[in-house]
Parts: structure tokens; C-alpha cells; sequence
């Protein structure tokens, strides 16, 4: 998905605080428009959901990124809460398990390496590079500087009141679920190691 600003284009990867960041920007003052198509390259054009275009040539471009460990059970937690039936986009109804252990271990089985692959589908298969790539563990202030850095006209303060949203992995319910033994947490490392040296989670 992405989101049209006036003077910036915002990539929504999913499970990095994409939700917050959407609710966030309206809080702001920012008017937006939304396109879903992910895949961009300079002078292409966007249909927005209002039949509008938007041209993508020169325009300020962000997203967010997470540790890929976090982004396991977020998506986990996700999935756990009823939406085990939308996550076959994602690799994932083949692997689905209510115990977190068997599922990671099923994805390093089936789908090793799904958050960089992910990652690299937003951030590295395109013709042009992101402008800015923010962390999900800093989200507020990545938020704030990629806005600053598009030089968008928002209301800082309303932004950082914005509470949180859609923190899947980090429900009580869940959390206490979806922890790692230091041998699984080595394994998905290795396996998720292009995403962990390209973003400096290492």
C-alpha cells in the first residue's frame, strides 16, 4: 500500500507500525490519498482510490522497517488473533501453528528468510531507491523526520499524541506465547541475515 502526501509517497511494509503511521499522519493535519499498487519506478503513474493520478517522478519517498525478529511475532500474534485466513499472501497458511516454536520452525522449514525477502521487495527491487527508511523501534521520531525531510506542513504535537495501534505481537495474550529458545533465535537470524546487516540489527 502506499499512501499519497502532498510532497511525499509513503510505502506501508506490513507489521512496522504502518497503521500507526497512517493515523499518525492524518492526526498531523497531512491530507492523503491511497494507492495499493507497491511496485514504483520514477515517472510512473498512481491511480489513487478517488480515480485521481499521481505522478511518482521526483517525489520524496519513506517507509519503516523492524528488527526481523519483533517482526516474526508481530505477524505471529497477527495471525493468532483470527487472521490465520489472510495470511496465505504472505507464505504463511502452511505454516500455521497456535505454539509460536513450531511455527517459526515450520517457516525455517518451508519460507526461511521471508522478512528479507519482504524487505528486499520494498527496498531493493526497485529501480529507485527509498529516500529514507525509518525503524519501527523509533517510529515517533523516524516519523517525524522523514515528514521534516519531505518538508510536509503537519502538527508535530498531534502526531506524537497519536497513540499506538495494532501491536499484534506485543498483546499481553500473546507475548508470553511468543518467545525464543537462544537456538531458534540464532537459527532465524541466520536465516533473516541480509535484513539484520542491511538495516544494522546485527
Amino acid at each position: 500500500m502506499v499512501l499519497v502526501l502532498p510532497r511525499s509517497l509513503f510505502f506501508h511494509i506490513p507489521k512496522t507500525g504502518g497503521s500507526w503511521v497512517r493515523t499518525a499522519i492524518e492526526n498531523a493535519g497531512i491530507p492523503t490519498r491511497q494507492v495499493h499498487d507497491k511496485h514504483w519506478e520514477p515517472g510512473k503513474f498512481f491511480e489513487t482510490e478517488d480515480g485521481r493520478a499521481c505522478m511518482s517522478d521526483g517525489v520524496f519517498t519513506f517507509s519503516f522497517v523492524r528488527h526481523p525478529l519483533t517482526w516474526h511475532q508481530s505477524f505471529w500474534g497477527f495471525c493468532m488473533d483470527g487472521n490465520w485466513k489472510y495470511s496465505n499472501a504472505w507464505h504463511t497458511t502452511f505454516c500455521a501453528s497456535g505454539y509460536f516454536d513450531v511455527y517459526m520452525r515450520n517457516k525455517l522449514c518451508r519460507d526461511s528468510g521471508r522478512v528479507s525477502k519482504i524487505y528486499k521487495e520494498f527496498t531493493a527491487d526497485v529501480r529507485t531507491p527509498l529516500h529514507f527508511i525509518g525503524r519501527q523501534e523509533s517510529l515517533v521520531d523516524d516519523l517525524v523526520k522523514a515528514l521534516q525531510l519531505a518538508e510536509e506542513d503537519f502538527d508535530e504535537e498531534k502526531l506524537r499524541a497519536t497513540p499506538m495501534e495494532n501491536q499484534g505481537g506485543s498483546l499481553p495474550r500473546w507475548k508470553k506465547f511468543c518467545t525464543y529458545t537462544p537456538e531458534l533465535e540464532e537459527e532465524v537470524r541466520e536465516s533473516e541475515r541480509w535484513a539484520m546487516e542491511m538495516f544494522g540489527y546485527i
